[in-house]
């Protein structure tokens, strides 16, 4: 903590550091991370236009070797990568879609199941907690 923070999030005062919270300072990471995504973007951006104007395939009509920056560069994959490493799957567009799918699907099942007369609307009493049963 004390090294990522004097080295990528500007601290200066050993003291500042020791008042952060950890919360904060995940925070913080994260938020470097996520700049250091916009410049590997910049990065990417800068080699696509220069191998727009040097790289080509082809002899007589040549062609830009990659035609979309996405072929270089997938920010939506880079950025799904930081909140992976932070555990904020809820902010991946990914995660989004296929949790809403999977609470959509988990629902349709447990009416189908209801309806059926398959569910113990009792279960939870028969229980034995002190056994540790579940």
């Amino acid at each position: 903590m004390l090294i990522n923070s004097l080295a990528y999030l500007g601290f200066h005062d050993i003291r500042d550091i020791g008042m952060m919270t950890l919360a904060e300072y995940q925070l913080r990471m994260e938020a470097y991370q996520l700049k250091r995504v916009d410049q590997k973007e910049f990065i990417a951006t800068m080699a696509f236009y220069n191998q727009l104007v040097q790289s080509t395939t082809g002899g007589k009509n040549p062609k830009p070797k990659y035609d979309r920056l996405s072929k270089i560069f997938n920010r939506e994959e880079e950025e799904n990568r930081v909140f992976r490493l932070f555990g904020d799957d809820s902010l991946s567009s990914q995660s989004k879609e296929s949790d809403g799918r999977s609470i959509a699907d988990s629902m349709k099942k447990f009416y189908a199941l209801k309806k059926a007369g398959k569910i113990d609307k009792t279960a939870w009493k028969k229980i034995n907690y002190r056994k540790g049963g579940g």
